[in-house]
């Protein structure tokens, strides 16, 4: 039913309330956002005889990041947990892989930790018009809510401009 399990538990200084997250080998099996605050002593119950936990690890006020990474190890995505959702950077590559864009830090209250698919839903390389949530929450932006990196034609294709 899985190796690594991990259950995390955030209080927010704000508002006092505690967000809940359960995960089985990467994957969200629950979640409470804006859970009343835990008092008293956590346990943790298994209902099968032969199961157990053999590491515990236990923090205070940890900062809770995270970064996905493609199958040739180019990042993603990066998250920043707040207590009351995340604060979401995504990284866009071109056709031959070169890093061409780089979204805005975009908080984005009441989701769990994971990959936002919905994030970057488009990318227009002709008009430059980004659509999805970091589009959303940055109409100023007018549908650009990123930087671009220019690239040098040659076949370095060093970074001349952001």
């Amino acid at each position: 039913f899985g190796v690594e399990w991990l259950l995390m538990s955030s209080k927010d200084p704000v508002s006092g309330n505690t967000s809940i997250f359960f995960m089985v080998d990467g994957l969200l099996l629950y979640s409470n956002l804006n859970a009343p605050a835990i008092a008293g002593a956590l346990s943790l119950k298994l209902g099968e005889p032969g199961y157990g936990f053999t590491t515990i690890t236990t923090f205070e006020n940890p900062i809770q990041s995270m970064t996905y990474l493609d199958g040739a190890g180019k990042e993603l995505q990066k998250h920043s947990f707040t207590g009351l959702g995340l604060v979401v950077q995504q990284t866009v590559y071109d056709a031959i892989g070169s890093e061409a864009l780089g979204t805005k830090a975009t908080r984005i209250e009441g989701i769990a930790p994971v990959y936002q698919t919905d994030f970057v839903e488009s990318f227009d390389p002709e008009t430059g018009i980004m659509e999805g949530k970091v589009a959303d929450s940055h109409p100023e932006a007018e549908g650009f809510p990123y930087l671009r990196n220019k690239f040098k034609p040659t076949a370095q294709s060093l970074v001349i401009e952001k």
